[in-house]
């Protein structure tokens, strides 16, 4: 979010974010927070789609959009949250040459779904870290599916990683009032390890952002684009020093 309340119909109101009121920026990161495509959400818009991209909804086109500059066929992982996940993108990245892990709702897996309800899972009788694992083939592409109940449940859907090998992680117990080791499937390893980038940059464009204030729209906008090349610049130097 890049925040202000200037009155404009690109703001948006997010309840959930820090900074509820601003415009909203798609940004694609690296782990330690590099941005290195981002898009300003302008509404609905009617850009004509490349030939080999597929009508597969509003939400994951501008994912397929943001990823136009990673190249194709070179094993690149791409990580994101439950807003983004749906099937269609996960093959369609796939068949790009581009992996991918992400959280995802339950209703987006279909009907069919084999996986337990938040219902099932999360009564008193079944453990913490107790987890199902799903696989299918859509066009010959594999996709995994994994539940997992940690303090809720979690669903988790990838293209290049499983439950398997599953570690033990270490919890609090509120009944036993001590930490427990629970099971841990590793794509729910993987994706703590590695999402994450983009709460890493904003934090760093929370703690630096130029504090000039204004009520032109555009220089609010100008600000925090040059807050975020500032940062890459810092990064940019920072990696070639380690690795010259």
């Amino acid at each position: 979010m890049c925040s202000t309340k200037v009155g404009h119909f690109l703001k948006q109101y997010l309840p959930n974010k820090p900074h509820k009121w601003g415009f909203k920026l798609f940004v694609l990161c690296s782990l330690l927070g590099y941005a290195y495509k981002f898009i300003i959400y302008a509404g609905k818009e009617n850009e004509e789609r490349p030939p080999d991209e597929p009508d597969i909804g509003v939400v994951a086109q501008t994912v397929m959009k943001i990823l136009r500059v990673v190249s194709r066929q070179r094993n690149h992982i791409v990580y994101f949250d439950n807003y983004y996940t749906s099937i269609p993108l996960l093959h369609f990245l796939k068949t790009q040459g581009i992996y991918s892990l992400g959280t995802i709702q339950r209703n987006r897996l279909g009907k069919t779904c084999k996986l337990p309800s938040k219902q099932e899972v999360m009564k008193s009788s079944v453990p913490r870290g107790t987890y199902a694992e799903y696989t299918t083939n859509v066009e010959d592409v594999e996709i995994t599916a994994v539940s997992w109940k940690d303090n809720k449940q979690v669903i988790l859907t990838s293209t290049y990683v499983g439950a398997e090998p599953v570690e033990k992680i270490e919890r609090y117990d509120k009944k036993e009032k001590r930490k427990i080791k629970i099971k841990c499937p590793r794509l729910v390893m993987e994706y703590n390890a590695h999402m994450g980038g983009v709460d890493l940059m904003d934090a760093h464009l929370g703690r630096y952002k130029i504090q000039i204030k204004s009520r032109k729209r555009y220089m609010r906008i100008f600000n925090h684009l040059l807050d975020l090349n500032i940062m890459d610049s810092l990064q940019a130097s920072t990696q070639s020093k380690k690795h010259p």
